[in-house]
């Protein structure tokens, strides 16, 4: 493989990077403006379910809820930076 084929290979899995971050900046976007409804409390929270039905992230009443889905998503990398707990 020549040096310009893989120069445009890292470009090409560059530019593939940068769209799919930009899908998730939708996805993100898409949950923020349901929490933003507030069709319960405007408040959510990203959790394991204790019923094994694994992660949940949701509208909530629940004392440890945040005000967005972006920062709820935050504080459940913090509490688990690597592998949740099952």
């Amino acid at each position: 493989m020549s040096e310009l084929d893989k120069v445009s290979l890292e470009r090409d899995n560059l530019l593939e990077e940068v769209a799919e971050l930009g899908k998730d900046k939708e996805r993100l976007d898409f949950l923020e403006r349901q929490n933003d409804l507030k069709q319960y409390t405007g408040r959510c929270v990203f959790r394991w379910s204790g019923r094994g039905r694994g992660w949940r992230l949701h509208e909530t009443s629940l004392e440890s809820a945040v005000e967005s889905a972006r920062q709820a998503i935050d504080e459940a990398m913090k509490l688990w930076p690597g592998i949740p707990p099952f």
